[in-house]
C-alpha cells in the first residue's frame, strides 16, 4: 500500500529524521490524524546501487505500520536523478517520504528495504530494521473528547456495533388491572418488596 497524499493540518505534523551516526531524533507532535514525515539518511542502507545499461535500478522503501490495526504503508525515501528532462534514471536523491497517521493509531513502526537489481528471480535486498525489532515511536492522542475518527474513505457498517461498557438493570414492576378498585396496605407492601420503583395509583369503582 502507497502513502496517501491527504491534506493535513500543519500544527499536526511529526519529523523523524534518521541520521548516519545510526541515531534519530523526532521533531514536532506525532499526533493521531496528523502527518508524519520521514527523512532518511541514504547512507545507513549503503549496500545496494545496481545499476543496468547505464540506469540506477535501485531504491530504499520506507515502511510504516501503524498498530494497533496493523496496516502497513510504503513510500521511497528518494527521488530520481536524470541525466535530461525527461531522460534516463541515472542516480537517486534523498527524499522525505510522507505518511498519513490513522485516528486511531497507537504507535508506529518504522523500517526500511534497499532493493537492487537481477536479471532472473527475486531482486537482493537489505534492511535496516533495528535487528528486526523496528523503530518504534508512540502516537500521541488526538482528541480526549472525540476518541473515535473515521479514516478517509471509511464507510459505516449499521451491521456492526462495538459496545465498550454495558449496563442492564431488572426491575419488577406490579400492575393494578383497571376497575379492581383501591389498593390496600397489605397489596402495597407486598409491591415494596418486588421491586425498586412502584407507582401507586387509587381508581374508583366505576
Amino acid at each position: 500500500m502507497s502513502a496517501a497524499s491527504v491534506a493535513r493540518n500543519p500544527a499536526m505534523k511529526a519529523t523523524i529524521k534518521f541520521l548516519n551516526d545510526w541515531t534519530q531524533t523526532l521533531d514536532g507532535d506525532l499526533v493521531q490524524g496528523g502527518e508524519l514525515a520521514v527523512d532518511y539518511d541514504l547512507r545507513r542502507l549503503a549496500a545496494r546501487r545496481d545499476t543496468f545499461r547505464g540506469a540506477a535500478v535501485w531504491d530504499i522503501l520506507a515502511l510504516a505500520r501503524f498498530q494497533p490495526d496493523g496496516q502497513i504503508l510504503a513510500a521511497s525515501v528518494t527521488a530520481p536523478v536524470s541525466s535530461s528532462p525527461g531522460g534516463m534514471t541515472v542516480d537517486r536523491s534523498p527524499a522525505v517520504a510522507s505518511f498519513p497517521v490513522p485516528g486511531d493509531a497507537a504507535h508506529v513502526d518504522l523500517w526500511f528495504l534497499n532493493i537492487g537489481y537481477a536479471h532472473f528471480g527475486e531482486p537482493p535486498k537489505a534492511w535496516d530494521s533495528r535487528f528486526g525489532d523496528n523503530y518504534v515511536f508512540a502516537v500521541q492522542t488526538n482528541s480526549p473528547s472525540q476518541p473515535v475518527t473515521p479514516r478517509q474513505g471509511a464507510q459505516t457498517n449499521r451491521d456492526v456495533v462495538n459496545a465498550f461498557a454495558l449496563t442492564i438493570e431488572k426491575q419488577r414492576h406490579q400492575f393494578i388491572p383497571a376497575g379492581s378498585g383501591r389498593i390496600g396496605i397489605a397489596d402495597a407492601r407486598k409491591a415494596q418488596r418486588m421491586g425498586k420503583k412502584h407507582c401507586l395509583r387509587e381508581e374508583r369503582m366505576v
